[in-house]
């Protein structure tokens, strides 16, 4: 992933990135930018922000928890652009508000598909946001950047 938005929103060296894969399990970085090389750190979780050192052929280098290792961007998530839409690829098709940045905070309201939200604030793959008469948090999973003209 080199971009997020046709606008300049580039991953590149000194990018904060997020881990946007909700896996039980976690995401594992390995010694080399290969699925074939031995994994250095296991269960790295949504949310995880690390800075992008380099990259390589869809790989990023990363350092966690002090050590230098390499996690596929596939799974990662930028904070390229402050305009979002909802695009939860769910039945439900909404994506909760919670008061909190965590799956465990209460739920302010739900924000139907489509919808377009500007992040007032990033952390931990997830987005502040005002909607309607609510202040609170949404899960950048479920979103998808967006530029103006969209």
């Amino acid at each position: 992933i080199n971009f997020i938005t046709e606008e300049e929103a580039f991953i590149k060296k000194g990018s904060l990135v997020y881990m946007n894969a909700l896996s039980e399990k976690g995401i594992s970085a390995y010694s080399e930018p290969s699925q074939e090389a031995e994994p250095v750190a296991e269960g790295l979780i949504y949310g995880t922000e690390l800075t992008v050192e380099s990259l390589e052929n869809g790989w990023a280098k990363i350092n966690y928890e002090g050590k230098e290792c390499w996690v596929n961007m596939y799974h990662m998530g930028s904070y390229g652009t402050d305009l979002w839409k909802v695009e939860t690829l769910t039945r439900g098709r909404q994506v909760n508000l919670r008061q909190e940045a965590g799956r465990e905070s209460k739920v302010l309201c739900k924000i139907p598909e489509m919808e377009r939200l500007t992040i007032l604030e990033f952390k931990n793959g997830w987005g502040a946001v005002e909607y309607g008469e609510y202040h609170g948090w949404v899960m950048l999973h479920y979103l998808t950047p967006v530029s103006e003209e969209e």
